[in-house]
């Protein structure tokens, strides 16, 4: 075992007072709130307010995509569903009673539709 102590003397900050004041001054600087402006939480709320808006966006045009490639809903080959609004082929045909025994109203409404 080595009997000389060991010299910690290049790892002491205070040994160059000059350099250490101006790195306290920097970090106290640093830790002080802004003195105008907004506040640092305001601008975190605005950021994340931001962020969120831009995730809302790209979620509903990801939601809006597939029927932008639709034409018609339903079965693009039958006569009572080509070409129509949905929703007034359903309320005309719940005003006659008369609803198609082959037509899935799931399906005509849109609804589980994969294109």
């Amino acid at each position: 075992m080595d009997e000389d102590p060991i010299d910690f003397s290049a790892l002491d900050p205070k040994r160059d007072s000059a350099r250490f004041e101006r790195m306290v001054q920097t970090v106290v600087m640093g830790a002080r709130p802004p003195a105008a402006g907004l506040p640092p939480l305001l601008f975190g709320l605005i950021a994340w307010g931001r962020s969120a808006v831009a995730v809302a966006a790209l979620l509903a045009l990801a939601a809006w995509l597939p029927s932008l490639g639709r034409r018609s809903l339903g079965d693009a080959n039958s006569p009572l569903m080509a070409g129509t609004d949905p929703v007034e082929l359903v309320s005309s045909w719940a005003m006659t009673d008369d609803v198609p025994p082959e037509i899935d109203l799931v399906q005509a409404m849109g609804g589980l539709y994969a294109h």
